[in-house]
């Protein structure tokens, strides 16, 4: 019995047992056990009660209703002792007295005494056990001292079932509050919120309510204002110094509390979300109560939930805070963003205009930037940015404003300036950047009030003035004929935008110009010139390509090109000379796999081998380390030729050359304005690049030959193919069928 005894979780468990226990030990059936409380005595077990005495069952029995409970009261029922005229019984003999006998024994069970065993724990009283016999039976005098020792035993075992059940009213009490708690919180929108719901919640815990408490955390990661750096603390009734002292240092360190812990009456806990491991910052919640919790293991789920709630709050706080701070700021490198720089300048604009001050917003642009991430990877490209935007702080006022508004672009508010105040700045800017490798930036700027008035507006201004710093490698203000300039820009990549969508509109075209074998005069190859007609006429196809590269769009032009070129060389297949070739021309920017794909696909769309085509690459590709010789060795491989454009033109280096699968070797046209110009070290020198390049076994070609005169000293310095206006200019693809492949 001792063995359920222990295993009982509730307080009626135990009774129920006990009483069961002691009704054995007596050799009865009929019994009833019975706690003491302030308002009387509640019913807790009871076993074969007849039907008189079930309406009693599990109600609150007053303290005057019978002599045993008296007794009990009065601390005279010290040992177990017999009622002969039991108040209960007697009720239920007196509402049975005008029935038969029968039935009045069947109401009453025919009880008419009954045994009290007082339940006592360490000489506090518990309650009472009845044991009920019927009329005739007498109990013998050993088993009221029997029945007493048992009533002792069992009094332990209810003392702890009433621990359990306080326990649990306790529990069921703080749930209750916790919940109100987890209510109030979710209301809170700030910090200072939050700080108020604590003083006044924190206080309905009951026996648990905190004397003094604090809430300390640290935010962890990127994304917030720097005002939420370090640690924070949420102090309620004056917290001591020295704990919360010690807390703050340990975050300051680092070492957030892992486990929930108590040095007396301090308990510390983790602030943490079950539910959620990763948390935007580490912290704790530091209480202080008025003496060490009695029950350790409440006081820990108590608080653990709590500090489980505050944490989810602090993660729903911060998340909004960083949520707003990112809105207006770039994470990389904690500068406003576009958003957050259009809005400071609305602030910052009618302050300007009252106090007649000017402003210069400028618009800075990284060269080269995507070259530079492609090169190296984009966490190099990451350090660079940061250091860009060091160096424009650096350089700057306090007062005026750094903001990154897009990949590698940076916008600048100068407050209360002058044109050779920020034109000082700014090129203070552009040269500390040029010291940096691969940090050159171009910078435009315009002015409020006299570019413009709106946000928006200066932006687009200082825009306008960047793009002619770009070319003029220098910082350029906003100047007259640059909107007109901005304007016709815009329509032009609007146009270009629309013919690239829609193939079918009047815009792209392309022509051809041949080239010519000079020693047997027939055309050896023709090259595809792309051309393009705006809303206002012919547009410069380096026009078109620096819109182009600057928008993304050279792989589209490229299929385009590539496309026309090849459908125009199946088309009219029969007519072309086996062995003569067509030529499209390639960036070096798109020598990449995407590029082996198209080619591939496009001969095979038009049924066409590789030996047609000849891609041709400026020698740009063999000036740096970064060249994609993959790819043009598979172009190679795939047997595609591969001509080097525009050789000499500056980038030349001779010992890439020889590595490169190059089979055609295009001189730039300043080789033939040497010998044209009747350079006396000119001639040997030409001579010597085409005996070189033939030597390689290259078809050496002259490009730019404008004039009969030029094309006799071509041919002289040993040239064999020739390509220019005084053989043939580009000419649309009808006519090159005409003229060549009649």
């Amino acid at each position: 019995m001792s063995v359920k005894l222990n295993r009982a979780k509730t307080l009626e468990e135990i009774a129920d047992l006990g009483l069961e226990f002691l009704l054995r030990l007596a050799h009865l059936e009929t019994g009833w056990m019975v706690i003491e409380e302030a308002e009387g005595f509640r019913l807790v077990a009871a076993r074969n009660l007849p039907p008189g005495l079930e309406a009693d069952e599990r109600a609150v029995l007053t303290s005057g209703g019978c002599t045993c409970q008296q007794l009990f009261v009065r601390g005279q029922l010290k040992t177990t002792g017999q009622f002969v005229e039991c108040e209960r019984l007697q009720r239920v003999a007196e509402a049975g007295e005008r029935l038969p006998e029968a039935e009045r024994r069947a109401l009453s069970g025919g009880l008419g005494r009954h045994l009290s065993i007082p339940l006592l724990a360490g000489g506090e009283r518990l309650g009472i056990a009845n044991l009920a016999f019927p009329h005739g039976f007498e109990p013998p005098q050993e088993l009221y001292q029997v029945l007493t020792l048992a009533g002792a035993a069992l009094g332990s075992a209810i003392h702890r079932g009433l621990l359990l059940e306080r326990q649990q009213h306790q529990r069921s009490d703080l749930e209750e509050r916790l919940l109100h708690l987890s209510k109030e919180l979710l209301k809170s929108e700030t910090l200072d919120d939050l700080k108020r719901v604590l003083t006044s919640e924190m206080q309905t815990l009951g026996p648990l309510a905190p004397l003094e408490m604090a809430v300390l955390w640290r935010p962890q990661g990127q994304g917030f204002p720097k005002e939420l750096e370090g640690v924070h603390r949420i102090l309620v009734g004056g917290v001591s110094p020295d704990p919360a002292g010690r807390l703050a240092r340990a975050l300051e360190a680092g070492e957030a509390p892992t486990e929930a812990s108590w040095d007396g009456a301090v308990g510390l806990f983790p602030l943490r979300v079950q539910a959620t491991p990763a948390l935007p910052f580490e912290g704790a919640l530091l209480v202080r109560l008025e003496r060490a919790p009695e029950d350790r293991r409440l006081a820990n789920w108590a608080y653990g939930m709590a500090a489980e709630l505050i944490a989810a709050a602090i993660a729903r706080l911060l998340s909004q805070e960083r949520l707003r701070y990112l809105s207006f700021h770039d994470p990389l490198t904690a500068l406003l963003n576009r958003r957050g720089f259009t809005e400071h300048l609305r602030t910052a604009l009618p302050l300007a205009a009252r106090e007649r001050w000017n402003l210069a917003v400028a618009m800075v642009d990284m060269d080269d930037f995507k070259r530079y991430n492609d090169r190296f990877g984009h966490l190099a490209g990451d350090r660079l940015l940061g250091e860009a935007a060091r160096v424009m702080k650096e350089h700057l006022r306090a007062s005026d404003v750094v903001a990154r508004i897009g990949g590698d672009e940076f916008a600048l508010l100068l407050q209360n300036t002058t044109i050779e105040g920020a034109g000082f700045a700014l090129e203070r800017i552009r040269e500390a950047m040029a010291k940096i490798p691969y940090a050159g930036v171009s910078i435009g700027v315009a002015f409020f009030p006299d570019d413009a008035q709106e946000p928006e507006e200066l932006l687009r201004s200082a825009d306008l003035a960047l793009y002619d710093s770009k070319v003029q490698k220098r910082v350029v203000f906003v100047a007259p004929g640059m909107r007109e300039r901005f304007k016709r820009r815009t329509q032009l990549e609007n146009a270009i935008e629309s013919a690239l969508r829609d193939p079918h509109l009047p815009g792209f075209a392309v022509h051809f110009q041949p080239r010519y074998d000079v020693e047997r005069w027939r055309v050896s190859a023709f090259e595809a010139l792309l051309r393009f007609h705006g809303p206002a006429g012919p547009v410069s196809p380096l026009e078109v390509f620096a819109v182009a590269a600057e928008r993304g769009w050279m792989m589209d032009l490229t299929r385009f090109v590539l496309k026309e070129a090849l459908g125009f060389y199946a088309a009219h297949r029969d007519r072309i000379p086996a062995g003569v070739r067509v030529g499209v021309n390639v960036p070096p920017a798109l020598l990449v796999p995407e590029l082996l794909d198209l080619v591939q696909a496009t001969l095979e769309e038009y049924g066409l081998g590789p030996e047609v085509l000849e891609l041709e690459v400026t020698e740009e590709v063999i000036a740096h380390d970064d060249t994609p010789w993959a790819v043009l060795e598979e172009l190679g491989r795939l047997g595609v030729r591969l001509a080097l454009d525009d050789f000499g033109s500056g980038f030349s280096n001779l010992g890439r050359l020889v590595t490169l699968p190059i089979e055609v070797l295009k001189l730039d046209r300043s080789f033939v304005d040497l010998l044209t110009t009747h350079n006396e070290r000119g001639v040997p020198a030409v001579r010597g690049i085409v005996t070189m390049g033939l030597n390689m076994g290259l078809v050496v070609v002259a490009e730019g030959v404008e004039s009969e005169e030029a094309l006799e000293r071509v041919r002289a310095a040993g040239v064999h193919e020739v390509q220019g206006y005084v053989l043939s200019r580009p000419v649309p693809p009808r006519e090159l069928l005409e003229r060549n492949f009649a």
